[in-house]
């Protein structure tokens, strides 16, 4: 089953649309997740049987734009498989041994089968095959793990971090409006308020030598989003 995070081609096998759609006005959505917080909301999942992770954030997805460009030329009944949530009869990624081991160490997801929904959802849409999709958005997530927005999160685990001082970071990290690019998602987790996901606007092309900047100064703004929250630690609290 699927695990109801917030993406096969027809002839299953992960076979990208014919021609490549890539370009410099490609717009996308990083979705970086921070694990433990999700693991909050989601303690059955399977890959939280452990609490989850604190370590950096981890890839939900990287989304094409706008908001519904998704199953591009999928199958009708993989589609509806996908909706119903019904992930492990969706057909595996073929990615070679290395991509596949970058990804499962940043997506924990791929327990549950989050790369297969993640593939015919959104990298249906990419324009590549699968490997290249997911080393894309892989290099991505290394990239803001990297930076000191990553760093940050790392060493104020437990603490709360306002919206302010987290777009500052970008804004530090990644050249000035950076911040006014990204959302910043939380959660209620009784009386706190959590850190689900940064959700990162990018433009431009994107490859494993791109450089992060670039691409959230050319994206548009970012609308909503809660005032801060919690950068929650692993396990149940």
């Amino acid at each position: 089953m699927g695990r109801g995070r917030g993406e096969a081609p027809t002839d299953d096998r992960g076979t990208p649309p014919s021609g490549d759609q890539r370009s410099g006005s490609r717009a996308y959505v990083l979705a970086a997740s921070w694990h433990a917080a999700f693991c909050e909301t989601k303690p059955r999942a399977r890959d939280c049987r452990d609490g989850g992770e604190d370590g950096g954030f981890v890839l939900h997805g990287l989304w094409p734009q706008p908001r519904g460009n998704e199953y591009c030329d999928v199958a009708a009944r993989m589609v509806a498989a996908d909706k119903a949530g019904i992930w492990a009869a969706l057909p595996e990624p073929e990615l070679g041994r290395e991509t596949r081991r970058a990804l499962d160490a940043v997506m924990p997801g791929t327990k549950a089968n989050l790369d297969r929904h993640q593939w015919i959802k959104h990298g249906s849409c990419y324009g590549t095959d699968a490997s290249e999709y997911f080393s894309d958005a892989v290099a991505l997530i290394g990239k803001l793990n990297a930076s000191p927005v990553g760093q940050m999160f790392a060493t104020n685990v437990g603490t709360h971090l306002d919206a302010p001082v987290i777009r500052a970071s970008f804004d530090s990290a990644f050249g000035k409006g950076a911040g006014q690019r990204v959302l910043i998602d939380c959660a209620r987790d009784g009386d706190r308020r959590i850190i689900m996901e940064l959700r990162i606007n990018l433009a431009g092309t994107v490859t494993p030598r791109s450089d992060l900047g670039d691409l959230i100064g050319a994206a548009e703004l970012a609308r909503g989003g809660c005032r801060g929250g919690v950068v929650d630690a692993a396990g149940w609290q």
